[in-house]
C-alpha cells in the first residue's frame, strides 16, 4: 500500500523524544527535531513534512526561574526552507509565578492577539480577557468555548 509507513523516534539519556522520523517507501525523512538544554527545557523544535521538507521552527526562551518568556514561532513553505512568517509570543507572569498575559505579534499582518488572565484570591479560578483583534469576532468565543471544553467545564 501506497500509505503504510513506519514513525521511529530518537531518545536522548532521559529519554526524551529527539527526532521522530516518517519511513515510507524506503525514505527516512525526519518529522520532528528537538533541542533541549541541560534541564530538558525544548530550546528549538523543527516539525517537517513527511517528506522532510521543513514546515516551521520553534524557538524558546526562559527566564532565570525557568519559566518560558518567549517563542518564536518561523513559518516556512512546504517547498523551500525560506521563512514566509515569523510569529512571537511572550509569556507575562505577576510575583507570584502565575501567568498573566500571553501576546503574539506576527509580521503576515502586523496584528497582535493577547490574553490576559487574573486570579482570584485563592488561585482557585481564573478569568482570561481576550483583546480583540479589528474585524475578529465569533472565531474568539469559539476558541473561549473550545477551551472550556478542553477543560471540562460546563
Amino acid at each position: 500500500m501506497d500509505d503504510e509507513h513506519v514513525i521511529e523516534y530518537v531518545y536522548d539519556i532521559e529519554p526524551r523524544v529527539v527526532t521522530r522520523y516518517w519511513v515510507q517507501d524506503g525514505v527516512r525523512a525526519p518529522e520532528r527535531r528537538v533541542e533541549r538544554d541541560e534541564s530538558g527545557r525544548a530550546l528549538h523544535e523543527a516539525r517537517f513534512s513527511s517528506r522532510g521538507v521543513l514546515w516551521f521552527e520553534l524557538w524558546h526562551r526562559y527566564d532565570d526561574t525557568g519559566r518560558r518568556v518567549e517563542t518564536t514561532r518561523t513559518d516556512h513553505t512546504r517547498d523551500s526552507p525560506k521563512p514566509i512568517v515569523r510569529t512571537v509570543t511572550t509569556y507575562v507572569y505577576d510575583q507570584l509565578g502565575r501567568l498573566t498575559e500571553v501576546r503574539s505579534k506576527s509580521d503576515a499582518n502586523g496584528s497582535t492577539d493577547a490574553i490576559r488572565y487574573q486570579y482570584d484570591a485563592g488561585c482557585s479560578n481564573v478569568h482570561r480577557a481576550f483583546e480583540v483583534p479589528p474585524g475578529v469576532s465569533d472565531s474568539i468565543d469559539l476558541a473561549e468555548q473550545q477551551l472550556e471544553r478542553f477543560l471540562g467545564r460546563p
